[in-house]
Protein backbone atom coordinates (compact mmCIF):
# COMPACT_ATOMS: atom_id res chain seq x y z
CA UNK A 1 0.00 0.00 0.00
CA UNK A 2 1.28 2.88 -0.86
CA UNK A 3 0.04 5.60 1.50
CA UNK A 4 -3.15 6.73 -0.07
CA UNK A 5 -5.26 8.07 2.96
CA UNK A 6 -2.90 12.08 2.89
CA UNK A 7 -3.98 12.40 -0.87
CA UNK A 8 -7.57 11.37 -0.34
CA UNK A 9 -7.92 13.74 2.31
CA UNK A 10 -6.13 16.45 0.62
CA UNK A 11 -2.88 16.70 2.58
CA UNK A 12 0.58 17.91 1.46
CA UNK A 13 1.81 14.43 -0.14
CA UNK A 14 5.97 15.82 0.60
CA UNK A 15 5.40 16.50 3.90
CA UNK A 16 3.21 12.62 4.66
CA UNK A 17 4.98 10.56 2.01
CA UNK A 18 8.80 11.29 1.93
CA UNK A 19 9.94 8.20 0.46
CA UNK A 20 9.61 7.13 -2.97
CA UNK A 21 7.42 4.38 -4.20
CA UNK A 22 9.96 2.38 -5.18
CA UNK A 23 11.58 2.50 -2.00
CA UNK A 24 8.82 1.76 -0.14
CA UNK A 25 8.83 -0.28 2.66
CA UNK A 26 7.38 -1.37 6.06
CA UNK A 27 9.08 1.26 7.63
CA UNK A 28 7.36 3.79 5.75
CA UNK A 29 4.36 3.42 6.91
CA UNK A 30 4.68 3.99 10.23
CA UNK A 31 6.13 6.72 9.34
CA UNK A 32 4.05 7.99 7.41
CA UNK A 33 1.36 7.16 10.03
CA UNK A 34 3.16 9.14 12.71
CA UNK A 35 3.05 12.30 10.50
CA UNK A 36 -0.25 12.24 9.68
CA UNK A 37 -1.11 12.06 13.13
CA UNK A 38 1.35 14.65 14.31
CA UNK A 39 0.16 16.94 11.74
CA UNK A 40 -3.92 16.04 12.68
CA UNK A 41 -3.12 16.28 16.33
CA UNK A 42 -1.52 19.96 16.02
CA UNK A 43 -3.90 21.19 13.89
CA UNK A 44 -6.79 19.82 16.21
CA UNK A 45 -5.20 20.63 19.15
CA UNK A 46 -7.35 24.37 19.61
CA UNK A 47 -10.37 22.93 18.66
CA UNK A 48 -11.34 21.36 22.29
CA UNK A 49 -12.13 23.70 25.02
CA UNK A 50 -12.32 21.00 28.07
CA UNK A 51 -9.03 21.60 29.72
CA UNK A 52 -8.84 18.27 30.38
CA UNK A 53 -9.05 16.59 26.89
CA UNK A 54 -6.62 19.01 25.49
CA UNK A 55 -4.35 18.34 27.96
CA UNK A 56 -4.88 14.13 27.28
CA UNK A 57 -4.15 15.60 23.27
CA UNK A 58 -1.11 17.66 23.82
CA UNK A 59 0.15 14.64 25.53
CA UNK A 60 -0.47 12.55 22.83
CA UNK A 61 1.09 15.06 20.32
CA UNK A 62 4.37 14.56 22.62
CA UNK A 63 4.24 11.08 22.53
CA UNK A 64 3.45 11.11 18.76
CA UNK A 65 5.62 13.68 18.04
CA UNK A 66 8.76 11.86 20.24
CA UNK A 67 8.11 8.35 18.49
CA UNK A 68 8.23 10.18 15.07
CA UNK A 69 11.80 11.78 15.63
CA UNK A 70 13.04 8.37 16.99
CA UNK A 71 12.30 6.47 14.40
CA UNK A 72 12.86 9.32 11.78
CA UNK A 73 16.55 9.09 13.81
CA UNK A 74 16.69 5.17 13.28
CA UNK A 75 15.76 4.99 9.39
CA UNK A 76 18.29 7.82 9.06
CA UNK A 77 21.09 6.21 10.82
CA UNK A 78 24.04 4.12 10.00
CA UNK A 79 24.82 0.67 11.29
CA UNK A 80 26.70 2.00 13.97
CA UNK A 81 24.53 4.84 15.36
CA UNK A 82 26.67 8.09 16.34
CA UNK A 83 27.10 9.64 19.47
CA UNK A 84 24.39 12.78 18.65
CA UNK A 85 21.81 9.44 17.29
CA UNK A 86 22.48 7.52 20.09
CA UNK A 87 21.68 11.18 22.49
CA UNK A 88 18.61 11.53 20.27
CA UNK A 89 17.36 8.52 20.18
CA UNK A 90 17.89 8.16 24.33
CA UNK A 91 15.80 11.75 24.94
CA UNK A 92 13.08 11.01 22.37
CA UNK A 93 12.66 7.58 23.84
CA UNK A 94 12.28 8.92 27.54
CA UNK A 95 9.89 12.09 26.32
CA UNK A 96 7.77 9.32 24.46
CA UNK A 97 7.81 6.68 27.62
CA UNK A 98 7.11 9.75 30.17
CA UNK A 99 3.93 10.91 27.35
CA UNK A 100 2.59 7.57 26.94
CA UNK A 101 2.47 6.76 30.76
CA UNK A 102 0.92 10.43 31.68
CA UNK A 103 -1.65 9.71 28.80
CA UNK A 104 -2.80 6.18 30.47
CA UNK A 105 -2.25 8.04 33.89
CA UNK A 106 -4.91 10.67 33.02
CA UNK A 107 -7.25 7.90 31.17
CA UNK A 108 -6.83 5.87 34.16
CA UNK A 109 -8.12 8.49 36.75
CA UNK A 110 -10.89 9.79 34.54
CA UNK A 111 -12.05 6.23 34.00
CA UNK A 112 -11.75 6.20 30.07
CA UNK A 113 -11.22 3.76 28.03
CA UNK A 114 -7.08 3.98 27.47
CA UNK A 115 -5.90 2.35 24.13
CA UNK A 116 -7.36 0.50 21.40
CA UNK A 117 -3.97 0.03 20.02
CA UNK A 118 -1.45 -1.66 22.47
CA UNK A 119 2.16 -0.21 21.43
CA UNK A 120 4.98 -2.81 21.01
CA UNK A 121 6.17 -1.33 24.58
CA UNK A 122 8.03 -4.75 25.76
CA UNK A 123 10.07 -3.76 22.49
CA UNK A 124 10.46 -0.60 23.24
CA UNK A 125 11.75 -0.87 26.62
CA UNK A 126 14.42 -3.45 25.33
CA UNK A 127 15.84 -0.89 22.39
CA UNK A 128 15.79 1.49 25.21
CA UNK A 129 17.81 -0.67 27.34
CA UNK A 130 20.68 -1.74 25.47
CA UNK A 131 21.23 1.89 24.18
CA UNK A 132 21.23 3.27 27.40
CA UNK A 133 23.43 0.53 28.05
CA UNK A 134 25.89 0.90 25.42
CA UNK A 135 25.72 4.08 26.37
CA UNK A 136 26.99 4.03 29.98
CA UNK A 137 29.53 2.10 29.54
CA UNK A 138 30.66 3.89 26.36
CA UNK A 139 30.34 0.74 23.82
CA UNK A 140 29.30 1.36 19.72
CA UNK A 141 25.67 1.12 19.51
CA UNK A 142 24.45 -0.81 16.59
CA UNK A 143 21.38 0.62 15.35
CA UNK A 144 18.25 -1.79 16.56
CA UNK A 145 17.10 -2.08 12.50
CA UNK A 146 20.12 -4.07 11.84
CA UNK A 147 19.04 -6.96 13.20
CA UNK A 148 15.00 -5.82 12.81
CA UNK A 149 13.38 -8.60 10.54
CA UNK A 150 11.61 -5.99 8.32
CA UNK A 151 14.12 -6.02 5.36
CA UNK A 152 13.18 -9.91 5.20
CA UNK A 153 9.76 -9.73 5.59
CA UNK A 154 9.67 -7.07 3.03
CA UNK A 155 11.23 -9.32 0.72
CA UNK A 156 9.12 -12.28 1.02
CA UNK A 157 6.60 -10.39 0.41
CA UNK A 158 7.97 -9.36 -2.78
CA UNK A 159 8.84 -12.56 -3.40
CA UNK A 160 5.11 -13.84 -2.93
CA UNK A 161 3.96 -11.56 -5.56
CA UNK A 162 5.86 -13.13 -8.06
CA UNK A 163 4.56 -16.67 -6.74
CA UNK A 164 1.07 -16.23 -6.48
CA UNK A 165 -0.04 -17.38 -9.77
CA UNK A 166 2.19 -20.21 -10.42
CA UNK A 167 1.17 -23.63 -10.40
CA UNK A 168 2.49 -25.66 -7.35
CA UNK A 169 4.96 -28.25 -9.16
CA UNK A 170 6.88 -25.89 -10.80
CA UNK A 171 6.41 -23.13 -8.21
CA UNK A 172 9.90 -22.83 -7.30
CA UNK A 173 11.66 -22.35 -11.17
CA UNK A 174 9.09 -19.81 -12.45
CA UNK A 175 9.06 -17.84 -9.10
CA UNK A 176 12.43 -17.12 -9.21
CA UNK A 177 12.21 -16.91 -13.30
CA UNK A 178 9.63 -14.09 -12.72
CA UNK A 179 11.67 -12.54 -9.75
CA UNK A 180 14.70 -12.54 -12.37
CA UNK A 181 13.03 -10.76 -15.07
CA UNK A 182 11.32 -8.33 -12.61
CA UNK A 183 14.82 -7.79 -11.32
CA UNK A 184 16.35 -7.26 -14.85
CA UNK A 185 13.60 -4.73 -15.31
CA UNK A 186 14.56 -2.16 -12.44
CA UNK A 187 18.32 -2.52 -13.99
Amino acid sequence: MFCPLPVRLGFAWRRLCIILPRNWFKGADTVSILLFLEHTLQDKLDTFTDEDTKKLFELCLVATSSANKFMKTLYNAGFWLSFSERQDLISHGHRLLNAFNSCADLCYWADLTRFKLQPKQHMFGELMFEIEFHHRHKWPTPNPLAYSTQMDEDFVGRICVFSRKVSIRSIHSRTLSRYQIALRALL
